[in-house]
């Protein structure tokens, strides 16, 4: 998807080289700008080409091309629809359904998020790369966004785990948990499993906060923050403190017709990169959740 980023150079940054520009200022990092300087006009300055190495000037106007629209992931075509809250330039926000996975692998291909996504800028004549910026296990549902360029990509990245980028769950927890609480209990992979991971004290750190919502059929409906990213955390920590997740077959325990993990990501807020509003979406518990606790 091409993609061009016009920047109109400010008076405190006259007289820079456009290289140190594009990296204090604008965050560019020296592998995204090395992949600029590939495309055919991929850096103009006032409409000229202009090496990384040019001074640039109080009101000058720089263009940098993002993506050139030429790659594109591999997918299988599929008809699965991507409910997208919201989209713009340079990023896509949508809510994935439970058992859908994120990426192809083994077994799902055509199935996947990243297959639906792609399938649907192809329909509309556009080359997409699918760089998912946060990560949900097939399982799960809800929030996750998506960058439409590498630069984005990049910024996203580096907001993770800070206060600018925001990630709350709601689940539905085996038994009663009546008070707030934080787990700080480092994960790590089990030595006899691919999968599964464990709290371990030679692991990863990993910190969640949860707070009961509250308590119905014995189950808690929780709701939970992350503060760092590792895989399974949630359900590792649930696990850890008695309380898996409802339908959690690798922790917990299987539910006879709950084919899914009660784990939905609720909450996604983020600073855009380039406009540097803080953009805040919300998705409400879904109905085989809510039946768990006996709402119908």
């Amino acid at each position: 998807m091409r993609r061009v980023l016009q920047i109109r150079v400010a008076a405190a940054s006259d007289g820079r080289l456009l290289r140190d520009y594009l990296r204090r200022e604008w965050n560019v990092s020296t592998a995204l700008l090395r992949k600029i300087k590939t495309y055919p006009n991929g850096m103009l300055l006032n409409g000229k080409p202009v090496f990384v190495t040019a001074p640039v000037h109080t009101g000058d106007i720089l263009e940098l091309l993002l993506d050139d629209g030429a790659a594109q992931s591999a997918y299988t075509p599929c008809t699965l629809p991507v409910s997208a809250v919201y989209e713009d330039d340079d990023l896509l926000l949508v809510d994935k359904p439970a058992g859908m996975p994120v990426h192809p692998g083994p077994g799902h291909h055509g199935d996947t998020l990243s297959d639906a996504v792609v399938t649907g800028y192809q329909a509309r004549g556009q080359r997409f790369v699918f760089r998912p910026v946060n990560r949900l296990d097939a399982g799960t549902s809800g929030l996750l966004a998506i960058a439409k360029n590498a630069y984005i990509h990049q910024r996203l990245k580096q907001q993770l785990h800070t206060d600018a980028f925001i990630r709350e769950y709601l689940a539905v927890a085996v038994g009663v948990i009546d008070r707030p609480g934080t787990i700080d209990a480092p994960i790590a992979r089990c030595a006899d499993s691919v999968i599964r991971r464990r709290v371990d004290a030679a692991g990863a750190p990993a910190v969640t906060t949860y707070t009961p919502v509250r308590c119905a059929n014995g189950y808690t409906l929780l709701r939970l923050r992350l503060y760092t990213g590792r895989t399974h955390q949630i359900r590792v920590h649930l696990a850890y403190i008695g309380h898996p997740l409802a339908g959690d077959f690798l922790y917990g325990a299987e539910l006879p017709g709950f084919r899914r993990v009660a784990l939905h990501a609720c909450l996604l807020a983020l600073r855009h990169p380039l406009t540097g509003q803080t953009l805040t979406f919300e998705s409400p518990l879904p109905a085989p959740l809510a039946a768990l606790l006996g709402d119908v």
